[in-house]
C-alpha cells in the first residue's frame, strides 16, 4: 500500500507554513511536518505529532521519498488550514496598526462567503478561540514595533512613525526638553481646524504626558478628531504654547492655501486667566469673517456650564 501511496504522490508539490520558531514546516496530504535534517540536496521531514513515526524527504520541495513507518493518526487539512489563517492574521498584525481583536473577526468573517463548503465548515470549527491565540498574535506584532518609552526623553520620533499610514505628513511640531508638547496633525486637518465653525477639546490622562489632548469639530454633520496633543501639563502656559504654535503652523499653511478666508485662532483665546483650564474643556469659537465683516463671537464653555464670550476679536 506505501508503494502505491509512493506512485500517486512523487509528482504532487507540497506546502509550507510558517512556524511559530521562525523556521517552516511542510504541509502534504493532511499530515504537517517539522524539518528533521537538511544535507543540501534533500529536506528530509517527520510528523509534528511526538508520537507519530512518519517521515518524508522532499527534493526541489517534491517528495522524493517516504519513511517505513507510516501515520499512526488519521490526517487532518482543516486544522493545517486554520494555522495557515492564523499566520496570516500574525502577518497582518505586523503591518497593520488595526487592533488585533478586529483583525481576527475579520478574518474569519471572510471564511464566511458564498463559497462556504463543508471544507470551510470543518477549518472554521478547528480555527482557536480568539482568547488561546491572542498571545501569539500580540508578541507577533512586538517582533516589529519599538518597546514603549518610560519616560519622556525616550520617545524618539523619526522614519516610519512620523508619516500617517498613507504616507501623510502627520508630526506637526515636536517642541521642548523638559516641559515637551508634541503634536499630531495632517495638513488637511489643520485646514478643516482653521475652517471650523466650533472646537471640542478634551484630555485624558497618558502615562508619559500629563494628558492627551484632542481637538474634535463637525464636517459634513459628522464629529471628527483633527489634532492629537501630548502635554506636560494643563496650565494657561501650556495651552498658549500649544495654541501659539498653532497658530504658527496654521500661518505657515495659509500662505500655501490662497482659498483660505478666514483669519486664524481668535487671539482672545491666548488671553484667558492663568488660572489652571478645567480638564473637561469645549473651547467653541466661530470661524471669523474675511476682513471687513462683522465678527463673530468666541466662547469659552467648561464643563461646569461656566460660558465667556469675547464680543469684538
Amino acid at each position: 500500500m506505501l508503494k502505491k501511496e509512493k506512485k500517486k504522490e512523487e509528482n504532487v508539490q507540497v506546502k509550507f507554513i510558517p512556524n511559530n520558531q521562525g523556521t517552516q514546516n511542510l504541509s502534504f496530504n493532511g499530515y504537517l511536518y517539522r524539518m528533521k535534517n537538511n544535507n543540501g540536496e534533500r529536506i528530509y521531514w517527520r510528523c509534528t505529532v511526538k508520537a507519530c513515526p512518519a517521515t518524508i524527504n522532499t527534493q526541489n520541495n517534491i517528495p522524493a521519498g517516504f519513511g517505513r513507518r507510516p501515520h499512526n493518526h488519521p490526517s487532518n487539512q482543516a486544522k493545517i488550514d486554520s494555522k495557515q489563517i492564523i499566520n496570516t492574521i500574525c502577518n497582518i498584525a505586523k503591518s497593520e496598526a488595526e487592533q488585533i481583536p478586529k483583525l481576527y473577526d475579520e478574518e474569519i468573517c471572510k471564511l464566511k462567503t458564498q463559497n462556504w463548503n463543508d471544507d470551510t465548515k470543518n477549518t472554521v470549527e478547528q480555527l482557536p478561540t480568539f482568547p488561546s491565540v491572542k498571545s501569539s498574535l500580540y508578541r507577533a506584532r512586538r517582533k516589529v514595533t519599538p518597546k514603549l518609552p518610560t519616560t519622556q526623553q525616550n520617545i524618539i520620533l523619526e522614519g516610519q512613525w512620523i508619516p500617517t499610514t498613507t504616507g501623510e505628513e502627520f508630526l506637526l511640531f515636536d517642541d521642548g526638553d523638559n516641559n515637551r508638547i508634541i503634536t499630531f496633525v495632517t495638513s488637511q486637518n489643520l485646514i478643516d481646524l482653521a475652517n471650523a465653525e466650533t472646537l471640542y477639546c478634551d484630555g485624558t490622562c497618558p502615562s508619559q504626558f500629563h494628558q492627551i489632548y484632542t481637538i474634535h469639530s463637525r464636517i459634513d454633520d459628522q464629529m471628527y478628531p483633527l489634532l492629537f496633543a501630548l502635554l506636560p501639563g494643563k496650565t494657561q502656559a501650556v495651552y498658549t504654547q500649544l495654541l501659539t504654535k498653532l497658530k504658527m503652523s496654521m500661518a505657515d499653511l495659509q500662505q500655501q492655501q490662497s482659498s483660505w478666508t478666514s483669519r486664524l485662532l481668535p487671539r482672545t483665546l491666548l488671553e484667558l486667566s492663568s488660572q489652571e483650564l478645567p480638564s473637561r474643556v469645549v473651547v467653541s469659537f466661530i470661524t471669523l469673517k474675511p476682513y471687513g465683516e462683522k465678527p463673530n463671537t468666541l466662547i469659552y464653555k467648561s464643563h461646569t456650564e461656566t460660558t465667556r464670550t469675547f464680543d469684538n476679536l
